[in-house]
């Protein structure tokens, strides 16, 4: 029923192939031009980093482009993440948005009867007042009076048509709830398969900030020094996970919407009006940062605990 109501087919399978391979190409692209987008990444994300995060924070941008290779691989890992669920975000919105004009243009009333005798019908229904009735062509067409809801509305229906087992009435509520029944089905799915691919992106997040701060141990332990207290050390370490976070949102965001309607359109499905799901999206990118944030506690923690005294040791 989704792919009926969407307007659409599955006879695009070499445009999808092409759309994946576009995205694989993409991909490798970020992978072997990563260090060099490191001072793209310092101009935007970081500039905000360091402008919202002000010592810690313009220390952590330094820390990134010192190591530009490693805090592009882990760029890399989040934005595909971030990327895949921008896409299948981006796919269920638009397949949804596309059927839903669809119901609403072949199921233009809140009851549809298709009965054998259409006139016949259209007077049973039309004599009780809490019904709106229409004939178009073989089907009636049923709105409810103002003031009636939806149970009663239903059984209206049942009251006026009585036993007749030839009558076929069709709610568009009905449809619609079947409609997103299916699409929570396909959402869940999805975004638990995502989820292993950020999980493992996450946890790459950790690992890495953990041998950046174990490498750094000294030069941690000469900030503490002159003067940079735990809180500002740990801070400094969450700052880095927010830089490669952030930048990782907002280039898997904008890649993965591109891609997943690139998709829909190699199925040759309707991408529907307005279907962005700007808010969603926004969700995502909110989110990804903060469990980067959270990644990044055991390393900020351990960083936190290295005495100034370090600073001396070889």
């Amino acid at each position: 029923m989704l792919l009926a109501f969407a307007g659409g087919g599955v006879g695009g399978a070499p445009g999808l192939i092409a759309a994946a391979a576009s995205g694989l190409a993409t991909f490798a692209a970020l992978v072997a031009l990563g260090p060099l987008l490191m001072s793209g990444l310092a101009a935007t994300a970081g500039r905000v980093v360091a402008t919202v995060g002000r010592a810690p924070g313009r220390m952590a941008v330094a820390n990134a482009g010192q190591v530009p290779r490693r805090t592009a691989a882990t760029v890399t890992v989040l934005t595909l993440g971030v990327g895949l669920t921008s896409a299948l975000l981006v796919g269920v919105s638009s397949v949804d948005a596309s059927a839903q004009q669809s119901i609403s243009e072949r199921l233009p009333s809140a009851v549809q009867v298709s009965a054998a005798d259409p006139p016949a019908t259209l007077a049973q229904l039309a004599a009780d007042p809490a019904l709106r009735v229409q004939e178009k062509g073989e089907q009636v067409l049923v709105d409810p009076a103002p003031g009636v809801d939806d149970n009663a509305l239903r059984a209206a229906v049942d009251r006026a048509l009585g036993p007749d087992p030839t009558a076929v009435v069709v709610y568009t509520a009905d449809v619609r709830a079947d409609l997103a029944g299916e699409l929570d089905v396909l959402r869940g799915v999805g975004l638990g398969l995502v989820g292993m691919t950020v999980l493992v992106a996450i946890v790459g997040v950790g690992v890495t900030l953990t041998l950046s701060v174990t490498e750094r141990t000294r030069e941690t332990g000469l900030l503490r020094a002159v003067g940079l207290t735990r809180g500002g050390v740990r801070a400094m370490v969450a700052w880095e996970a927010v830089c490669s976070a952030l930048a990782a949102a907002v280039l898997g965001v904008g890649f993965g919407s591109l891609y997943g309607f690139l998709a829909l359109r190699s199925l040759g499905l309707d991408a529907g009006t307005g279907s962005l799901p700007g808010l969603e999206l926004a969700v995502l990118g909110v989110g990804i940062v903060l469990v980067a944030v959270l990644a990044a506690l055991a390393p900020a923690i351990r960083a936190g605990r290295v005495p100034p005294i370090r600073a001396l040791t070889g």
